[in-house]
């Protein structure tokens, strides 16, 4: 069981504060069934993840970079590279 670890009151601030700034400039969106299917051929095509494909995928909706600590790969159809975990 993994162990719980009390942040306390400074911690607890500090988390909602970062999620008060991420709201700013992050929107949530609910996947359609093109993105799903976009994330299986980048899983089907390249040695990733699903959740690293899917990522990718949303990247490539949104014409944007996905940064990571790896190095990055060009995908068939996109204007530049993809950084993928």
């Amino acid at each position: 069981m993994p162990a719980i670890r009390d942040l306390g009151e400074d911690g607890e601030e500090a988390a909602s504060s970062t999620l008060r700034d991420l709201r700013d400039v992050v929107s949530p969106e609910v996947p359609g069934e093109s993105r799903i299917i976009e994330a299986a051929r980048i899983k089907a095509t390249h040695p990733m993840a699903y959740p690293e494909a899917f990522a990718a995928a949303t990247a490539i909706a949104h014409d944007a970079t996905l940064w990571t600590g790896r190095r990055c790969r060009t995908f068939p159809g996109t204007p530049g590279p993809v950084c993928v975990v």
